[in-house]
C-alpha cells in the first residue's frame, strides 16, 4: 500500500503533463474538421504533422528532465521519500512521448468522421494496459504499472498513425526517434547512474527536433 501511495504522486505529475497533448488535440480538432470538410485534407495533414513534431519535442524535453533529475524533482514536490519513484517516473515519461504524438493523431480521425479509427487505438491501449498490468504489477510493482502504461500508449500511437495515414518519411523518422528514446528511458530507469548521460542525449534529440521543426516551418512559409 505504501508503494501505491508513492506511485500516485508520480502518476499525478504524469497526468498533468499529459494535459498538454490532450489540450492540443482538442484545440486542433475544429480546425481539422473544417479543413477536411472543405476539401483541404492534404493541407490539414501537413499542419497536423508539424504540430506532432512540436509536441514530440516537448515530450522528449520532459523525458530528458526526468532522466536527469526526475527523482529529485518528485522529492522536492512531495517529500524525500518520493525520490524512490524516479525510475518509475522515467517510464511514465516514456509513455508521455508516445501519448503526446498519438492522441492528437487519434483525434484527427474523429475530425474526419472516422471514429472507428480512434476507437481501434483506444481499445488496443486499454487491452494492452490491462493485460500487462495483470502480468507485470505482481513481480515488478510500480515499475510494472509504468511499463504497462508506456507500452499501451506506444501501441495506440502506432495504430493511430497508421489508421490516419500520417506515416510519411518525417513521421517514420519521428517514430524511430521515439523508439530509440524509449530504449534510453528504459536504460536510465534500470541503471539510474546512466541517467545523466542518457538525459543529455535525450535533451539533444529534443533540441534537434525543435530546431528542425523551426527550419521546416520557415521553408513552408
Amino acid at each position: 500500500m505504501e508503494e501505491a501511495g508513492l506511485y500516485s504522486a508520480a502518476y499525478r505529475v504524469f497526468l498533468t503533463l499529459c494535459a498538454v497533448g490532450l489540450l492540443a488535440a482538442q484545440a486542433m480538432q475544429p480546425m481539422l474538421a473544417r479543413g477536411i470538410k472543405a476539401g483541404r485534407g492534404t493541407q490539414m495533414a501537413r499542419a497536423l504533422r508539424g504540430a506532432l513534431l512540436d509536441l514530440a519535442a516537448f515530450a522528449l524535453a520532459v523525458l530528458a528532465a526526468a532522466e536527469l533529475a526526475g527523482g529529485r524533482a518528485l522529492g522536492f514536490l512531495f517529500g524525500s521519500q518520493y525520490e524512490a519513484m524516479g525510475p518509475t517516473f522515467i517510464l511514465l515519461c516514456v509513455g508521455l512521448t508516445w501519448y503526446s504524438v498519438g492522441l492528437p493523431a487519434g483525434y484527427s480521425s474523429i475530425a474526419g468522421d472516422r471514429n472507428e479509427r480512434y476507437l481501434a487505438g483506444a481499445a488496443t491501449a486499454g487491452a494492452v494496459s490491462l493485460g500487462l498490468n495483470l502480468v507485470l504489477i505482481p513481480p515488478l510493482g510500480t515499475i510494472g504499472a509504468a511499463t504497462a502504461t508506456a507500452v499501451a500508449f506506444a501501441s495506440a500511437t502506432l495504430i493511430w498513425l497508421l489508421a490516419t495515414r500520417l506515416l510519411d518519411r518525417a513521421m517514420l523518422a519521428l517514430v524511430v526517434l521515439l523508439a530509440v528514446s524509449s530504449g534510453g528511458g528504459v536504460a536510465s530507469a534500470a541503471a539510474p547512474a546512466a541517467g545523466p548521460a542518457v538525459g543529455a542525449i535525450t535533451a539533444a534529440g529534443a533540441i534537434s527536433l525543435a530546431l528542425g521543426r523551426r527550419r521546416l516551418g520557415a521553408r513552408e512559409r
